[in-house]
Order: C-alpha cells, then structure tokens, then sequence
C-alpha cells in the first residue's frame, strides 16, 4: 500500500494499492507509463520480450526526492514536449526522460534502505530451506525479481550476496545444533 501525499515521487507498480487522503477533493498528477521489457539474445541480435520485473535504480513506492519544484519544473517540460503542435521527436523525449532520471539520482537524499519486501521474502525462504540446496534462481524467484537484478539489490541492501548470506545462515544453524 503506498499512502500518496501532494508532491511527493512515486514508483507505482501493478497490484500496488494507493491510499489518498480525504481532505483531497481533486488530484492533479503526471505519470510516466514504463514497460518493462528484458532483451533475449537470438544469435547475433537481440530482441526485446516482455517482461513482469521492474527492476532499475529506484524501488516500488515513494521515492525521496529534495528538490520538490524543480522535479515538477521537468515533469511539466516534459509534458509540453510531448504535446501540441511543437511536439519533439521520441530521441529528444528519451533524452529528456533519462535526463530526468539522473537528475533524480543525483539529488536523491543520502539515505540507506531499511529493506524491501522482497529481499526479506528471500531470506525467509532462506531461512525455511536452508538445508535443501538452493541456488540463485530459487531465490530471484522467491523474490519475483530477475537474477540479475535480485543479485544487485540483495547486495545493495545486505552488504553480501545472497550465497553468502545463505552460508552464513547455515553457518548460525550448524553452531546452534553442536552448541
């Protein structure tokens, strides 16, 4: 559930339910609509398939931002090139969108992440099957992520990768028995 408060930057995924407070009697906002797509390699090309992971720089839910307006200022420059009669071409709004995310990025306020829901569920199954033989794709499937990127956020988060951290979970389990 994510609870949504005026000017404030949000990831929304499908499935997410959004709380709006009732003292709101109208809502003005701008989205930006994303398909994920993961590229598959067919010989010497690659060819864009659909996919049902997000996965990026930024997780579901708020997104903490310090600069307010002037994320506002892009949003609605942003929007006006891709309307009317002076609409810009799909390179320059590519390049305004990624410009956007990076300045995103770069004035992000200096925070660590506590967790994310999805980390935890893998180290819950972790936790549960520990003395079954578990690789990384049993996690990222835990998870509902790609590999790739379960493998960066898990690091990004608990300063090991999974596998260490699954060793070090049968490591505790192993001393608690002979203890």
């Amino acid at each position: 559930m994510c609870r949504i408060r005026p000017f404030e930057l949000y990831l929304l995924v499908p499935g997410m339910i959004v709380d709006i407070p009732d003292r709101c009697s109208t809502i003005t906002y701008y989205g930006l609509f994303f398909e994920p797509v993961m590229l598959m390699k067919e010989g010497k090309r690659f060819e864009g398939v659909k996919s049902l992971s997000l996965s990026g720089a930024f997780l579901p839910g708020h997104i903490p931002i310090r600069q307010p307006q002037q994320v506002l200022q892009r949003l609605l420059h942003m929007y006006d090139q891709s309307r009317g009669a002076a609409r810009a071409d799909a390179f320059s709004l590519r390049l305004l969108l990624e410009e956007f995310i990076s300045f995103i990025i770069a004035n992000a306020p200096e925070q660590r992440a506590a967790s994310d829901e999805r980390i935890e569920r893998s180290i819950l199954y972790m936790k549960e099957n520990y003395m079954r033989k578990i690789n990384i794709d049993h996690l990222a499937e835990a998870a509902e992520m790609t590999t790739t990127a379960y493998s960066r956020l898990f690091r990004k988060m608990k300063v090991a990768s999974p596998i260490e951290y699954l060793s070090q979970i049968r490591m505790d389990k192993a001393k608690q028995i002979f203890d």
